[in-house]
């Protein structure tokens, strides 16, 4: 594919595993340059630029983060297949609540002279 092959104001990334185990990451776009605004063409290339080298150097920051959202949506999918969560209290905090309410009140200041 050559950048006249890209479909006009798109930008790709295309990323090939080689044989050696390293990750080639190549970017390239067919931005309408006669027709946009200078600013935003260097806002996009830069954009663009800025992507294939953090995917040069931190994949695996861009891997944990991939990772975490993953997670994040595997959570939210038990979630939502869940109809309803409900919370059994641990029989320890059954007794603590029980006894006497000043013996479970922490006190905020210590009576002595305050400095």
């Amino acid at each position: 594919m050559t950048l006249k092959d890209i479909p006009k104001n798109r930008m790709l990334i295309s990323m090939s595993l080689m044989e050696e185990g390293s990750l080639e990451v190549l970017v390239g776009h067919n931005l309408d340059e006669e027709n946009m605004d200078p600013e935003t063409l260097d806002f996009l290339e830069d954009l663009l630029n800025g992507i294939r080298v953090k995917l040069g150097t931190s994949m695996d920051d861009l891997s944990a983060t991939g990772r975490m959202a993953r997670i994040i949506q595997d959570l939210r999918d038990e979630l939502e297949e869940t109809e309803h969560v409900t919370f059994e209290p641990a029989e320890e905090l059954l007794r603590s609540i029980e006894g006497d309410a000043a013996e479970n009140v922490v006190p905020l200041f210590n009576k002595g002279k305050l400095h």
